[in-house]
């Protein structure tokens, strides 16, 4: 895995500004360069030059503008995720479309936040996303619900008790590190058991998951004490 999560976070997270404004990304730059676990390592103005850059910068992380990807969104980022999966995709754009949103996440994105983000909660987003977090942008998550095809609700009764449990804290933001603390289970348990989950629910990711989570659980009434995207820290 490249950089193995930036050797557990002992080193700092190597980041790719994609977006095609320079005001932004030097913006993002002067931003991202105040934290000392955050490393800028390049920029680009394309999707020819995104693709380039980490191929050859091997980043852990690209937060990149949907606008680089013109019309053909889920195709591009489906490819540079199959060159380079152990890279995180972060969507940082102003772009709110309901089917472009949904197709950036079945493309394997790992997170989708919107430009009005706060500074704090960007920050805070990136560093879950690269602990396999899923940050969402608060308005994303009820955009976004509607548009995924989920199967039907016997799936989640095939769940045992801990994998729902799971599921439960994946929803909410929590990253493997955070739910091993919390349930007291090594990483690699968990890891076991997130692989496990999105097999049996037919799902991609953990983005999916804990969108069919929220989906589930504001058919039945319920709500989760976080829902994606909020939990940041």
């Amino acid at each position: 895995m490249i950089q193995e999560k930036s050797v557990l976070m002992s080193q700092p997270i190597r980041i790719l500004l994609a977006d095609d404004q320079p005001l932004i990304r030097h913006a993002l730059r002067t931003l991202l360069d105040g934290e000392s676990d955050l490393e800028i390592v390049g920029e680009a103005g394309n999707f020819l030059e995104t693709i380039q850059f980490t191929r050859l910068l091997q980043p852990d992380l690209v937060l990149l503008d949907l606008a680089l990807c013109d019309d053909k969104c889920a195709e591009l980022l489906a490819s540079l995720h199959r060159q380079q999966p152990a890279v995180r995709i972060v969507i940082l754009t102003t772009i709110e479309d309901e089917e472009v949103i949904a197709q950036a996440l079945q493309a394997g994105v790992a997170g989708y936040l919107l430009k009005s983000v706060a500074p704090y909660d960007l920050i805070q987003a990136l560093r879950a996303a690269i602990m396999d977090g899923v940050p969402l942008h608060p308005r994303i998550a009820s955009r976004v619900l509607r548009r995924l095809n989920h199967p039907p609700a016997k799936s989640q009764a095939k769940l045992t008790a801990r994998e729902q449990e799971i599921l439960q804290l994946l929803a909410q933001g929590y990253t493997n590190q955070e739910i091993a603390h919390k349930l007291v289970i090594t990483q690699y348990t968990v890891r076991s058991h997130v692989c496990r989950i999105l097999k049996k629910l037919n799902l991609a990711n953990r983005t999916q998951a804990a969108l069919y989570l929220v989906r589930r659980q504001q058919a039945s009434g319920c709500s989760l004490e976080h829902s994606p995207g909020q939990r940041f820290e």
